[in-house]
């Protein structure tokens, strides 16, 4: 009866032992899929990063910036013109359509 009580022990002990061994392969091989499922999630991510930012440095050219402000309906003002040579345009347009403004009135009154 002792060796039998030994050899269920033994067998036992085996069985519990086989049954962990099993459970952390499994744990192992289930991780290791996870691990190639987040590397293929971030090799896209990083594939979309890139395109990202290929797209925002084409949206800083000055063409593309130009290509937006005409699509706002915005006067674009080259870098080669001073804001002087711009503030002293526009002060001769306005005093031209004084000018325009006084002789209309000046005609309505004759």
């Amino acid at each position: 009866m002792p060796r039998l009580i030994a050899f269920v022990a033994i067998v036992a002990l085996g069985v519990a032992a086989a049954l962990s061994l099993i459970s952390e392969r499994s744990a192992i091989t289930g991780t290791g899929y996870r691990v190639a499922r987040l590397d293929a999630e971030r090799r896209r991510l990083i594939e979309a990063n890139r395109k990202l930012e290929a797209q925002v440095a084409a949206a800083k050219t000055p063409s593309a910036i130009a290509a937006r402000v005409k699509g706002l309906q915005l006067d674009l003002v080259s870098p080669d013109e001073s804001l002087d040579q711009q503030l002293a345009k526009e002060k001769e347009k306005e005093k031209a359509k004084a000018v325009a403004d006084r002789a209309a009135r000046t005609m309505k009154s004759r």
